[in-house]
């Protein structure tokens, strides 16, 4: 009888590749959702309205 060293934890291998992978989505996915829900939250409506208000009388904003 012949003995295999880790015979049954072929597996293993395949799941940490797979868990490593999608830590690396989930990783690169939160700072995408951060940014998309930073940009259409309503203080930043209101920080427009601002630069707005900046305006000069010909129309063009100040720089």
């Amino acid at each position: 009888m012949m003995w295999h060293h880790g015979a049954g934890w072929h597996w293993l291998g395949s799941l940490a590749v797979i868990l490593f992978w999608a830590l690396i989505i989930v990783l690169a996915l939160a700072p995408i959702k951060y940014l998309r829900a930073q940009l259409q939250s309503p203080e930043l409506g209101e920080a427009s309205d601002k630069e707005e208000q900046h305006e000069d009388a010909s129309g063009e904003p100040r720089r």
